[in-house]
């Protein structure tokens, strides 16, 4: 089974480092909670282009800083792709960090240092802030995507790959809404998803609560195949 792994926030705790590049910046919080980031985007402005005009502009400080170059896995990653490996799955990356070669090389290395030189496949860059991980997923042939995200989840789902919804303090509460059936509470920094989308996430999206639950997760989904 082939397996594409988000980076940001499945396999490195990227939000802890932003916020702690965040206070360090600009010497405050500003109400933001170091695990919910990306809940507080009134932080970046009144309207939504000005808050991802703004947010982009961090991001790239951020991704320029020795904070990006030192972002600390996930708890249990590096046991879980270890035994995934062990136990013959094929593991590539997909992330939306940047795709310049400067950025490809800091991530590349980075994920080398702590995961193993051999740990991934492949290791895919897209673009910053990237909308659509479906054609690269498609591109590298994966069978399931393991995502924060739940609208690359939903993009996955409906080429008709398995998907894995990894939870985090950022997206838990949108998460437990589609679970209670509360969906048009559910939006991010884009805007209100789209209810045909979160009901296709809410009938076939695995969700796991951490990475021993991911392995939980794909061992139900290699024995459904």
């Amino acid at each position: 089974m082939k397996i594409v792994l988000d980076c940001d926030d499945v396999l490195l705790a990227t939000n802890r480092a932003l916020s702690d590049f965040y206070v360090a910046t600009y010497g405050t919080n500003k109400g933001i909670d170091a695990g919910v980031y990306c809940s507080q985007w009134s932080v970046w402005g009144k309207g939504r282009e000005e808050r991802l005009e703004n947010w982009r502009k961090f991001l790239n400080k951020f991704i320029s800083s020795d904070y990006y170059t030192k972002i600390s896995p996930m708890p249990d990653s590096v046991d879980m792709v270890d035994k995934l490996k062990t136990a013959g799955y094929s593991l590539s990356v997909l992330t939306s960090t940047g795709n310049t070669a400067a950025i490809r090389k800091k991530r590349h290395l980075h994920l080398k240092r702590i995961y193993g030189e051999n740990a991934f496949k492949d290791v895919v860059c897209l673009p910053l802030g990237w909308g659509n991980k479906s054609e690269a997923l498609k591109s590298l042939e994966g069978d399931v995507l393991i995502d924060d995200s739940i609208r690359n989840v939903a993009d996955a789902l409906k080429t008709g790959a398995n998907a894995v919804l990894f939870k985090t303090p950022a997206n838990s509460s949108s998460i437990d809404s589609i679970f209670s059936n509360r969906l048009p509470e559910v939006s991010d920094f884009m805007g209100s998803f789209g209810e045909e989308c979160l009901t296709l996430v809410k009938e076939k999206a695995a969700v796991a609560d951490g990475w021993i639950s991911v392995g939980v997760a794909l061992e139900k989904l290699d024995r459904s195949r």
